[in-house]
């Protein structure tokens, strides 16, 4: 099973990957969603005369001239307004979200958060003294359009829809869906999925790019939505892709034989500040080592003020998604680590420093779980979770290097050869061993300037004594990696240059580069 993330450093890495892009960005915003209140579904407004007064850095929506109030209002019908704002040609992004407290008889109000997750999105894109977590009179001219643009959606009569069957809802959700397959080639073994966030040049999108290595040509690809996570089940027969969110988002179930599509809606998928600013650093999604679940990491809205982190489970064999959902609590963007059983999931919470284990009973019914204190500072972190070549242990590689084994049975950790300080030199990703894993390729950092890039070089571990066996620096930073299914090659994802670097894991030489999309940042390999 394949993971994710650790949270303390985490924060510290969304930050750097986000935080130079956004403090220059400065652009109008090109549209407004708006969800919520008496609305059936979101509606999406690009009105120019709307978003001429709605930039999100010059505030005109908000009213200067009158002093924001301390308390809620009362009795007044509560929407959420988002921004988005285009940074570049192939790059829009969620910038800032609002609560709009709409009056009929009188102005109506903006509650811009205070705290939790909407006003970390907020304030890394402008903060706003004595007005954040603050109820402010919207600006007259603004509210006088976003009223209007309710009231029409909310008169609409959406009786009809309600009323189709199912199957025609479904059919209908598949044929807006935003996971479209554009020409497509039967993969076989060691072809590579490769995630690109940014693929489009003269639109907002993303691809999974199906890619044979071996020519260097491109097979086949697959436009992902918004905000892509992706998995492959054990036997390359699916690949799963989760995107979109709130009315979008949706589970698509690619049949990778045929290249048809499943498309799933996933109306819960919440993202408020995206869980990647920049590039992503891995998938919020695991299957399970038997093939039967997909894990997904998913938030919870409590308030705006309040959300939580839950992991989902779905059916791979029935398609549907199981009522054994986890609730995490404040776990942050946690990572999947393996899991020695096929019906459970391990789990990494950066914010608590546990390790969350989370078994399903034998109808796949009920989940239950149990936790696992990390006898380390919170800011060590994570960086990496493996089986053991040591049987029922599992290896656990800190942020620093710093490497511990945990007995499954007894639960007890213990530490290696291999120590640090808690300094931040590996990043977390899916960092990939050798075939008989004897051997653990780690990424070693700085994380570049520009957020491209998180690696300079590869040291190579031996699994077994945790002792270093080499290492190798590239010709270009790299932001990931993946090796083939033989072992022999390991493939770098160097985004910057729109590329992926071919190591030779014999001589730890380069031997080539492939160019492929714009920005690819994670891979899968095909079995």
């Amino acid at each position: 099973m394949r993971k994710g993330l650790f949270v303390s450093s985490l924060a510290i890495l969304l930050v750097l990957l986000g935080t130079q892009e956004t403090a220059l960005a400065k652009e109008p915003t090109v549209k407004i969603i708006i969800s919520g209140g008496g609305l059936a579904h979101s509606i999406e407004v690009t009105d120019p005369q709307v978003l001429a007064i709605s930039h999100v850095w010059f505030g005109q929506f908000l009213d200067s001239s009158r002093s924001p109030l301390n308390e809620a209002p009362k009795g007044l019908l509560s929407y959420e307004v988002s921004f988005y704002v285009r940074l570049a040609v192939n790059d829009v992004r969620k910038m800032y979200v609002v609560y709009y407290y709409t009056d009929p008889a009188g102005p109506s109000l903006i509650y811009l958060p205070g705290k939790g997750p909407v006003r970390e999105l907020n304030v890394g894109t402008i903060l706003r003294h004595g007005q954040d977590g603050k109820w402010n009179y919207a600006s007259p001219a603004w509210d006088a359009l976003i009223k209007a643009a309710i009231v029409r959606a909310e008169s609409q009569d959406d009786s009809a829809s309600t009323s189709k069957p199912l199957a025609q809802q479904i059919d209908e959700f598949s044929k807006s869906s935003q996971v479209k397959v554009d020409g497509w080639t039967e993969p076989r073994t060691g072809w590579l999925y490769v995630l690109d966030p940014r693929s489009e040049s003269d639109r907002p999108g993303s691809r999974v790019w199906l890619l044979d290595p071996a020519t260097a040509k491109i097979m086949g690809s697959i436009r992902a939505g918004f905000e892509p996570d992706f998995a492959l089940s054990p036997d390359g027969s699916h690949l799963y892709i989760a995107s979109g969110e709130r009315d979008s988002g949706e589970l698509a179930v690619i049949d990778t034989a045929s290249g048809t599509v499943l498309d799933i809606p996933f109306p819960d998928r919440i993202l408020y500040k995206p869980w990647y600013q920049g590039l992503p650093p891995f998938s919020r999604m695991a299957v399970s080592s038997d093939g039967r679940v997909l894990w997904i990491l998913v938030h919870h809205l409590f308030s705006p003020e309040k959300i939580g982190y839950q992991l989902w489970a779905f059916d791979t064999q029935s398609q549907r998604f199981l009522g054994a959902k986890v609730h995490l609590g404040n776990c942050g963007y946690g990572e999947f680590v393996p899991s020695l059983t096929t019906n459970q999931v391990d789990f990494f919470c950066p914010t608590t420093n546990k390790l969350r284990i989370v078994q399903l009973d034998a109808e796949y019914h009920k989940a239950s779980s149990t936790y696992v204190k990390l006898p380390w500072p919170r800011p060590c972190g994570v960086a990496e979770g493996i089986l053991s070549p040591v049987q029922n242990r599992l290896s656990i590689v800190r942020r620093d290097g710093a490497i511990y084994e945990m007995d499954a049975t007894t639960q007890e950790i213990t530490p290696t050869a291999a120590t640090g300080d808690c300094q931040r030199l590996v990043f977390p990703f899916p960092w990939p061993r050798s075939r008989d894993g004897a051997k653990l390729y780690l990424g070693y950092g700085p994380l570049a300037p520009n957020g491209m890039a998180t690696s300079e070089e590869l040291r190579i571990l031996d699994t077994a004594t945790w002792r270093p066996l080499g290492r190798l620096r590239t010709s270009v930073p790299f932001w990931s990696a993946v090796a083939s299914n033989d072992g022999q090659l390991l493939y770098l994802l160097a985004p910057e240059q729109g590329s992926v670097l071919v190591i030779d894991t014999a001589t730890l030489k380069e031997k080539r580069t492939i160019r492929v999309g714009k920005t690819p940042s994670l891979a899968l390999v095909a079995p």
